[in-house]
């Protein structure tokens, strides 16, 4: 049970890290200005990256990252975890649009309602989270990365506050824990305790 919830910690802890880091890193772009921190070319790139909304990243907001789990699943031959990934997207939306419609907060640019929580970040963070707890840290990195850009933009364009994206990736983490059970390795499938044929037949005699 403690491992558990030590292994819950963990996994929250990295993702809204994550966010919070670039969160931090925004707001020192945007207050000093991109070009206070790098040449001309280099502000120039971060601008198109952070701000183009064309960019390849934006286009991520909606089910991009959804597809791309899905497909590293899929090219696993994982169809226990995209099973699970099924599940903890489609939980994650269904409690993302109860809330917006209980809590009913105004976007910071004034137009509309369904501010609280972020659904662009908790879609994102669901398929970041569904690869950290199916595959490991490591291969979630760039995923928790691209996420984390994606509650950044939504905050740039007026269309949430900080809070809703952090709201957001937090339930989509947390639901993804309770759905996700890690893959098991080949060594672990190797070591696996077999039933031998003698003890079936002795269980089926008794």
């Amino acid at each position: 049970m403690l491992q558990k919830i030590q292994a819950r910690v963990l996994n929250l802890s990295v993702g809204v890290g994550l966010l919070l880091l670039h969160l931090s890193l925004y707001s020192l772009f945007a207050y000093y200005g991109i070009s206070a921190f790098f040449t001309p070319m280099i502000s120039s790139v971060i601008e198109w990256l952070l701000w183009d909304p064309q960019v390849f990243v934006v286009r991520l907001q909606d089910i991009g990252l959804t597809l791309i789990a899905a497909a590293y699943a899929a090219s696993q031959r994982d169809w226990q975890g995209l099973k699970q990934l099924f599940k903890a997207s489609v939980t994650t939306a269904i409690i993302t649009h109860l809330l917006k419609h209980v809590v009913r907060r105004t976007r910071p640019h004034g137009k509309g309602n369904l501010s609280f929580p972020s659904g662009h970040a908790s879609s994102a963070f669901s398929a970041a989270a569904f690869i950290h707890d199916r595959y490991g840290a490591e291969k979630a990195i760039p995923a928790y990365i691209v996420a984390s850009f994606v509650g950044c933009i939504r905050v740039h364009k007026l269309a949430h506050f900080p809070t809703d994206v952090i709201a957001g990736a937090t339930l989509a983490i947390l639901t993804a824990y309770e759905y996700v059970q890690r893959k098991p390795t080949v060594a672990e499938n190797a070591t696996a305790p077999m039933a031998s044929p003698s003890s079936s037949v002795r269980l089926k005699i008794a």
